[in-house]
């Protein structure tokens, strides 16, 4: 109607005769109520876009909460606060509690209605045998060639049959994809990723902070050889069996004896690391020995043992230093 009222306009103007600037004139305020008009719609619209809804505003207070969460440091209270999220995005909101019905005792007597019955499975589907109609497929020849075998050349759904981008898992087969959550807003959508990128951060960093304090721990037991300042199994992670850690135990628990040369070595080379300049042409011969020796157990497979000799011997600062290093990567893995 806007279009037609302007074009009409412009067909008047061109048969009247006017002055430019007087057309100019006429013609801003004939388009000023419907710019103002345009406008008032467009702030309705932007005040619609920016007003939350309940998913949006529930999406927010899961942000709020992951962040209050990080703000605190604890682990488990931001993997709650994270799952909670996860959940409040895909729609999955708290349930209202319903409100006490006036005749709760009636409801109480009633029975609940009985579940219907499960839609039977088509056998056999009748076919128009009119004259030039299309004879019916039954379900069950999908998949089938002319010969009846399945994945046949020519088969309905099979391998080999299809149009082009028809394959199995493809794009066109999204009967198995989960189920998306509820599309969110701008606002919330912003919150909810800032939320999910920051308690991850803190989860690595405070992960990092724990394996620190775990190698911090190993070495103070070591110094002072006391097998009760040992850390604990679930302290350590799984990459160190109950076996391996009484192995430590016991290591600490015996008065220094064994030379940490060797062990320090290979848990350099199963970690990868660099040696000391000073230790340089030992390594040199231990992965020329490792060499010779290819049925012996590889470095990776004795770790947790070389580690154990190398409690069994005297602390000392530098073999601390080059055992943090090596446990820090070894115990990542």
């Amino acid at each position: 109607a806007v279009k037609a009222l302007q074009q009409r306009w412009q067909e008047e103007a061109h048969a009247v005769v006017l002055d430019r600037r007087l057309e100019q004139k006429l013609w801003d305020a004939f388009r000023q109520p419907i710019d103002e008009a345009f406008a008032r719609k467009s702030t309705v619209r932007e005040q619609a876009q920016a007003a939350l809804t309940p998913i949006d505003k529930a999406v927010v207070e899961a942000s709020k909460a992951v962040e209050s969460a990080v703000a605190i440091g604890d682990v488990s209270a931001i993997r709650a606060a994270m799952q909670n999220l996860e959940k409040v995005s895909r729609g999955e909101l708290p349930a209202a509690e319903p409100s006490p019905a006036p005749e709760a005792a009636q409801s109480e007597t009633t029975e609940p209605p009985a579940p219907k019955a499960a839609p039977r499975p088509v056998v056999a589907v009748r076919g128009d045998d009119r004259p030039g109609q299309k004879r019916t497929e039954l379900p069950s020849q999908t998949g089938r060639g002319r010969d009846g075998k399945p994945g046949a050349k020519g088969a309905i759904g099979g391998k080999a049959g299809g149009k082009f981008g028809d394959k199995a898992g493809g794009w066109r087969d999204r009967e198995d994809t989960a189920p998306r959550g509820p599309r969110l807003g701008e606002a919330a959508f912003r919150a909810q990723r800032f939320a999910i990128e920051n308690a991850q951060d803190a989860l690595r960093r405070l992960a990092a902070q724990a394996h620190g304090e775990v190698l911090t721990q190993l070495l103070h037991a070591w110094e002072k050889r006391d097998p009760e300042q040992m850390p604990t199994a679930q302290a350590i992670g799984s990459k160190l069996n109950p076996v391996q850690r009484t192995q430590w135990t016991q290591a600490l628990s015996a008065s220094p004896s064994a030379d940490a040369t060797q062990a320090l070595l290979r848990m350099e080379v199963a970690a990868e690391l660099p040696t000391p300049a000073a230790h340089m042409d030992a390594r040199r011969a231990l992965q020329l020995q490792l060499l010779t020796r290819r049925n012996d157990p590889t470095p990776q497979m004795t770790w947790a043992a070389d580690a154990a000799q190398v409690f069994s011997s005297a602390y000392d600062e530098a073999n601390g230093r080059r055992l943090q290093s090596a446990l820090k990567v070894l115990l990542k893995r």
